[in-house]
């Protein structure tokens, strides 16, 4: 789900809704593509999906939240299980 207004998006949880980092979303399955297709996860630093993704741009942004000590618990271990993934 989306709100306009404040330009969030949320997902069902726990009976009621928890604001969801939709470009994390939208780059996590496009990394879980990757992988499917090349076995490991290793995007060159400019790399862009053949559907259009910025890849590249999404593994720094990641990069930068955790250096930052600004990662979600949750995204930590959902970029960690990605085969090939490095801080």
């Amino acid at each position: 789900m989306w709100c306009f207004v404040c330009g969030d998006g949320f997902r069902r949880r726990n009976g009621g809704y928890a604001v969801v980092d939709l470009f994390f979303e939208a780059g996590l399955e496009a990394a879980r593509r990757e992988v499917a297709g090349r076995g490991t996860f290793a995007p060159a630093s400019g790399a862009v999906t053949p559907d259009g993704f910025p890849l590249g741009t999404w593994v720094a942004t990641y990069r930068g939240a955790a250096s930052r000590g600004e990662l979600e618990p949750d995204q930590r271990v959902a970029l960690e299980a990605l085969p090939g993934w490095t801080w």
